[in-house]
């Protein structure tokens, strides 16, 4: 596996107002771009033809990491000019793409182990990764290695594997797109083709910011982790930054629950305003 196609062109509208004026893949966590925890990962596994699919803000991305030398790869950017789903991101590096490639969410936090076993895949390979909540991802359905299907933010349980928007893909891929613009619904496409999906399982570090309160937890969960050399697994909480779950669901509640996590939310939507502003003057 030679190149990578880095998908960065979203805004993050559940993250704002971090997101007002700049990308979802350009707020920092452990004081650098989180798009840059993907390109360092690429660079570490020996990738150097990088495409980045970039759209909202795009400049922001484009001046920071330039050409990608800094950073040990060679980036070519590619603009998505209608910011319509993954499959449409992806449909637009077509002209660019190699026999086989991985496809990378730019705006998830990952290692370089985290995509290490994707790198002899030589075929449709989907990464999966166990969470306790899958409510909010989408989630995989898998019979002896192969994927049978995807739910979408599920409502009851099926499966504990996600998706973590990391595929090898051949080039293959471009045939199932048509007009779909989420990747998903192509995998589903593919599977009911009768296209082979493999599951590949990782246990490593896979780090998603979907609301600004979960910015303060993974900085320190990223800085902590740094700091005592931990590069491999990063373990996430459930109940917030600093508390555990079960540790809240002991504590007494004595107004109503949605008034304190409106106040909660506001208060570090504040704090992390306040920090972006400082980190990029």
């Amino acid at each position: 596996m030679d190149q990578a196609i880095i998908l960065a062109a979203g805004e993050g509208q559940r993250l704002r107002p971090l997101t007002v004026f700049r990308p979802k893949v350009m707020l920092s966590i452990g004081n650098k771009p989180i798009l840059q925890y993907v390109l360092e990962a690429v660079a570490a596994n020996g990738i150097r033809n990088v495409l980045v699919v970039v759209g909202y803000r795009k400049e922001q991305v484009q001046d920071y990491f330039g050409s990608g030398e800094a950073f040990g790869i060679d980036i070519k950017y590619i603009e998505q000019k209608q910011q319509l789903g993954t499959a449409h991101a992806l449909k637009q590096a077509e002209s660019h793409a190699g026999d086989r490639f991985l496809v990378i969410s730019g705006d998830n936090i990952i290692r370089p182990s985290t995509i290490a076993s994707l790198l002899n895949a030589n075929s449709h390979t989907i990464l999966v990764r166990p969470q306790e909540n899958v409510s909010k991802y989408g989630v995989v359905l898998v019979r002896k290695g192969i994927v049978t299907g995807i739910i979408e933010k599920p409502t009851k349980d099926g499966s504990n594997l996600v998706n973590t928007g990391i595929y090898a893909f051949t080039k293959d891929v471009f045939a199932f797109i048509g007009d779909e613009v989420d990747l998903p619904a192509v995998l589903m496409r593919m599977v009911n083709d009768g296209t082979a999906i493999r599951s590949c399982e990782t246990a490593d570090t896979w780090l998603d910011v979907v609301y600004p309160w979960d910015m303060l937890k993974l900085n320190a969960l990223v800085l902590n982790a740094d700091a005592a050399g931990k590069h491999n697994t990063i373990r996430l909480l459930p109940g917030g930054p600093g508390r555990s779950g079960q540790e809240l669901r002991n504590r007494p509640t004595r107004v109503h629950p949605a008034f304190n996590q409106r106040r909660r939310q506001r208060g570090l939507v504040r704090v992390l305003v306040a920090q972006e502003q400082h980190c990029w003057q």
